[in-house]
């Protein structure tokens, strides 16, 4: 069922009635691995206005810290979903990232920063403020050089208010006891 969904999901060129919607979500569920077939099978733009309204995005997952200490990154299959539509549908994508709550989990703010990429620099500007943010996060794995080449996008583009509003957050000295 799952895959007629899809299928019929990503043939549309229009946006989804609501109750294709309900039903997309009452089959995924709550099983992880229903959520991730259909994020990363889904390739229709349209579906992220509907899903952000049902609040889809509204919980992204946090570090994970274990008993051993280690820290683990839990993938966000709706986070890469924005990140493969964000070109077709910059706007909109951007909107849904605006309205995505905070989290410590680097991979989701890796995942939004791609989407931010793909966006025209007009658009991804304002991602800047949450970016900033996300340029303080206690755990990095690369975010830094993937903010960077956000800021390059930016400034290339002409969009230099952005680009050195996030240069300034990033290059920022904190001091963490």
């Amino acid at each position: 069922e799952l895959d007629e969904i899809l299928e019929e999901a990503n043939r549309s060129a229009r946006r989804p009635a609501d109750e294709q919607v309900d039903r997309a979500l009452s089959v995924i569920g709550m099983r992880p691995q229903h959520r991730r077939y259909f994020f990363e099978r889904l390739k229709n733009p349209m579906w992220a206005e509907p899903l952000a309204k049902r609040g889809v995005f509204g919980h992204p997952p946090e570090a994970v810290k274990e008993k051993d200490g280690a820290i683990s990154f839990p993938l966000w299959p709706e986070s890469r979903y924005l990140g493969s539509v964000a070109q077709q549908d910059p706007e909109t994508v951007m909107k849904v990232i605006l309205g995505i709550p905070e989290t410590d989990n680097v991979m989701v703010q890796w995942d939004l920063v791609e989407a931010a990429l793909a966006m025209p620099a007009q658009v991804a500007k304002e991602v800047v403020p949450q970016a900033a943010r996300w340029a303080h996060c206690r755990y990095s794995l690369g975010l830094p050089d993937k903010l960077g080449e956000l800021i390059i996008h930016l400034a290339d583009a002409g969009e230099s208010d952005g680009a050195f509003d996030l240069a300034k957050a990033l290059f920022a000295l904190e001091v963490r006891e």
